[in-house]
């Protein structure tokens, strides 16, 4: 097996974004990368969507977790996306944002 050495990571950018948690996703931009030598790590933090069950406001509340991913669509840009959350119905409907954390690693 080869050796690398110590140098194997060239660089690492790290962010976060925050999402609507309906599915919305947005480009950002980051230092150029080598595509074939990259990769991206991601993930969510306090995102959710829920509703009542019914149209009732004495109905039970259904409430589920959102995610949220990221994939590089370029050498500079990553596009990010808010998972989309089920709600039972649009009358009651509640959501909070994704906070989306980002790490992008390009190797030697």
């Amino acid at each position: 097996m080869p050796v690398l050495g110590t140098q194997v990571i060239k660089s690492i950018q790290r962010g976060q974004t925050s999402l609507a948690s309906t599915g919305t996703g947005t480009t950002v931009t980051i230092n150029a990368v080598d595509l074939d030598k990259s990769f991206v790590s991601a993930s969510c933090t306090n995102g959710m969507r829920g509703s009542r069950y019914s149209i009732d406001s004495s109905s039970t509340w259904v409430s589920n977790a959102t995610t949220a991913g990221a994939n590089l669509c370029g050498t500079t840009s990553l596009y990010v996306v808010g998972g989309l959350g089920y709600a039972m119905n649009s009358t009651y409907a509640v959501s909070s944002n994704v906070i989306l954390r980002w790490e992008v690693i390009e190797y030697v």
